[in-house]
């Protein structure tokens, strides 16, 4: 007969010493499980709350140069930041996309007055904001536009940005994460290319208007241009759509390796494969800032079965992860999944016919 056994597991039931990130982790079964067939994954319940942007995945930073007009007497004392290469850095979590160009804006403004500061030691800029750098969410081309209506600037996004002062933990698989052909940073998730992009071609002598939406975006100072940059691609801010559970040693789900370059090669092909990489792929389908709840009546059908029944379980190791490796930043926001375990048993069959060998009759 097969004898089902369910476990509950939450995350906070891990040692959390030993396993201080929830993505992955090590449960000691209350008790073991022994013959066992196969194992399921019953249910599941995860926050949808997953940081889009976070230093632990190094697409929070980015650099710009700015050319400051000479022309204005304010700057008089704020030449020698023309052309220095600037880096900003948003806040971490996940964003709409108005939001997003808001706190791109402000973050290249307050990354203009740091750099003046920190270059000009001993210059008195006390009283004085630079305030020309802002960003338009275009909804109908869903991408952010960067603008400034004073001076000339650019994005530099053909160089990767150093994260090596950060102290927390990396999320990222081994390797340099600039090197990937997309996500490969912040100007990857904002819809740019690895170049740079200079707005002095693209700079306009009367205000830029959002004809869609009957708003003025740039509005030039007499007599002055305003500058901007639109991205050729669209913006990407929603993040990951579905969650690999790894359940070490028991994985049954095979995957296409993603990044794959010079398929075609003779030899040296960029395609592979991981055989028996997860358990479940577990699918995220709630808007930010909620609890996701999926079950095998639902979004759930991920089973695992063993051709010669395992003899004996008694602790399982999970991981979290996507599809490209990174580990998932729950920042500590607890989950909870169920594992069916079915395990074979010896059953008495009544009524049945026993047969004897020939030297026991004889």
């Amino acid at each position: 007969m097969l004898e089902r056994k369910i476990f509950s597991i939450h995350s906070e039931d891990r040692d959390v010493k030993q396993w201080p990130d929830s993505n992955e982790f090590q449960i000691k079964l209350p008790e073991e499980v022994t013959q066992v067939e196969s194992i399921r994954l019953l249910d599941s319940s995860f926050p949808s709350n997953q940081y889009v942007f976070s230093q632990r995945y190094e697409n929070t930073r980015f650099q710009f140069t700015v050319k400051l007009d000479v022309s204005d007497e304010a700057y008089t004392e704020w030449l020698d930041v023309s052309d220095e290469l600037i880096t900003a850095e948003i806040e971490e979590g996940a964003y709409s996309p108005e939001d997003l160009a808001n706190e791109i804006a402000a973050k290249m403004n307050d990354a203009v007055e740091q750099k003046v500061f920190d270059i000009s030691s001993g210059l008195e800029t006390a009283g004085y904001q630079y305030e020309n750098f802002s960003c338009y969410y275009h909804s109908v081309k869903h991408k952010i536009l960067f603008g400034n209506t004073r001076d000339d600037f650019s994005l530099e996004f053909e160089n990767p940005v150093s994260y090596s002062d950060l102290k927390c933990k990396r999320l990222l698989p081994s390797g340099p994460i600039f090197e990937r052909p997309s996500r490969w940073g912040f100007g990857a998730f904002i819809g740019f290319d690895k170049l740079g992009y200079d707005s002095g071609s693209q700079d306009v002598d009367a205000e830029l208007k959002i004809d869609y939406a009957n708003e003025v975006w740039l509005n030039p100072p007499d007599g002055k241009k305003v500058y901007s940059i639109e991205p050729p691609f669209c913006v990407d801010i929603f993040g990951e759509h579905q969650i690999y559970m790894e359940l070490e040693k028991y994985n049954g789900i095979s995957e296409v390796a993603p990044y794959s370059q010079n398929t075609n090669a003779l030899y040296g092909g960029g395609y592979n494969g991981k055989v028996k990489s997860a358990f479940a792929k577990i699918p995220i389908i709630e808007l930010s800032y909620a609890q996701h709840f999926h079950s095998r009546n639902g979004f759930l059908s991920f089973v695992t079965s063993f051709r010669n029944p395992i003899e004996r379980i008694t602790k399982i190791k999970v991981r979290f992860r996507y599809h490209d490796g990174r580990l998932i930043d729950f920042r500590n926001m607890p989950f909870s999944f169920t594992l069916e375990f079915n395990c074979l048993r010896d059953d008495i069959v009544e009524n049945r016919q026993v047969r004897f060998p020939a030297v026991l009759i004889t």
